[in-house]
């Protein structure tokens, strides 16, 4: 089997003359159980797809505009605190992805896993600049972001009698990304500001992951330990706040969901599992 795509959207949220942007997909699979004769096989499959996608900017993110405050007497304006860029492009995000496919004992047993890779570019983010530009920020294209991971989905059914069914859906999936590349000369991107006091932020960093948590940590001694200050029994930590301590993007999820049907009445519950992801908590802090 083979398919393909060619879309062509139309923005009115971009710049006339960057308004209009185009994306295509193929996807190719092949049936090898139309050619293996197996009983136990029900089926197998193997597909292998590309895919581009387009996206557009946000509302009103081309053009400076004033913000009308209320004053005592009359009303006052002033610019917002992000400039806008009339020459904003559209994102895309290219895809690659190969999967395979099987069933067994008529469809009793069986799984899907697929392996991807996806690269995001030209992507419209809020870059911080100097104040005394009169903005705190400005719009523009840039930056890179891969992610490439794996996920796994498989399905067995223990009983399959005449009034009486169980199935079981079980799914895993892991994924890893990295920042590629910001704007020229720009290594660190300030996604938020989680707490004043303690200065942890969230960052995209070039050759990090995605959402790295960035404080002041603890120092350690040459064997590893936390040092303690012997006058107030606490942890010395570094004075600068630009110390990687975590990410919260987890290591991998996964779930299963169980299924019971009798007759015409069914009855399911799902369980969901992640692992990994760090969580900054201002309780911990103080």
């Amino acid at each position: 089997f083979l398919d393909g795509t060619f879309r062509q959207d139309y923005a009115s949220t971009l710049p006339p003359d960057n308004n209009k942007y185009r994306y295509p997909s193929v996807t190719g699979a092949f049936l090898f159980s139309n050619v293996v004769n197996a009983n136990w096989l029900s089926l197998g499959k193997v597909r292998l797809n590309y895919a581009q996608v387009g996206n557009l900017a946000g509302f009103d993110q081309l053009y400076d505009v004033y913000l009308a405050n209320s004053a005592m007497n009359g009303a006052n304006n002033q610019l917002p605190p992000s400039k806008r860029n009339p020459e904003l492009k559209n994102e895309r995000t290219n895809s690659l992805e190969g999967g395979l496919e099987m069933a067994f004992l008529n469809n009793r047993v069986g799984f899907d896993l697929a392996l991807y890779k996806t690269n995001s570019y030209d992507q419209i983010i809020p870059l911080t600049v100097s104040q005394t530009t009169g903005f705190s920020s400005i719009m523009i294209n840039a930056g890179e972001i891969e992610n490439k991971g794996i996920e796994l989905t498989a399905n067995i059914t223990p009983v399959a009698e005449k009034s009486f069914r169980w199935d079981i859906l079980m799914n895993w999936s892991k994924n890893s990304n990295e920042v590629v590349a910001l704007y020229p000369g720009v290594t660190n991107l300030r996604l938020n500001s989680v707490n004043l006091q303690s200065g942890v932020t969230i960052n995209a960093e070039v050759g990090r992951p995605y959402g790295v948590i960035k404080g002041r940590d603890y120092t350690y001694d040459a064997g590893g330990n936390i040092i303690i200050n012997a006058n107030t029994g606490r942890p010395v930590l570094t004075t600068s706040a630009a110390n990687p301590i975590g990410n919260f993007t987890p290591d991998w999820v996964a779930g299963m969901n169980n299924s019971f049907s009798y007759k015409d009445l069914s009855l399911s519950f799902l369980i969901d599992m992640q692992k990994g992801g760090d969580i900054y908590s201002l309780d911990m802090y103080y």
